[in-house]
């Protein structure tokens, strides 16, 4: 017997959402990379034009959703310290790895900013002995942060005024 997942998608333009659809795709495999979740973290990572954007997550039929422009990674650039520390302590080091890994140096520069100097040595010792991080593992890693930033906001530990500046 087969499983299946709700995909929401939705389409916007500046803060604005335009459209949403809901997909039913196959969710049945033993690993992470399922069609569902593939097909949200491709979508997810599409840069488009015109402040134009799109974003998918995997959904429950009885999930509240709120239809507002998501967050993209990048919110981590904007967010104050305290609030960062807040996340990267919520986060596996597992994942902070795959995120550094598939960072770009200003990302990497506010990550190891805020974390200790010991943390951050681990965290490099760690980096340069990974190999084989695909790109599958490095945007799953930045969907759990944006996870697990999306919680802390929600329960009111952090507040980013949702990418704002």
């Amino acid at each position: 017997m087969k499983n299946y997942a709700n995909v929401l998608t939705m389409y916007g333009k500046d803060e604005d959402v335009e459209s949403v659809s809901v997909n039913v795709m196959e969710d049945d495999y033993p690993h992470y990379a399922t069609p569902a979740k593939l097909y949200c973290l491709n979508i997810n990572e599409l840069e488009l034009t015109d402040n134009r954007w799109v974003y998918a997550q995997v959904v429950t039929p009885k999930q509240k959703v709120a239809l507002r422009k998501p967050l993209r990674f990048d919110v981590i650039l904007k967010m104050n310290d305290r609030d960062l520390q807040l996340v990267l302590r919520e986060l596996e080091t597992v994942v902070i790895v795959h995120i550094l890994k598939g960072a770009d140096e200003a990302v990497r520069a506010k990550i190891f900013g805020n974390v200790s100097k010991i943390a951050a040595a681990d965290l490099k010792e760690i980096l340069e002995s990974a190999h084989g991080i695909g790109e599958a593992e490095i945007s799953a890693a930045k969907m759990k942060a944006i996870e697990v930033i999306q919680k802390l906001s929600a329960n009111g530990s952090i507040d980013i005024a949702w990418g704002k500046k």
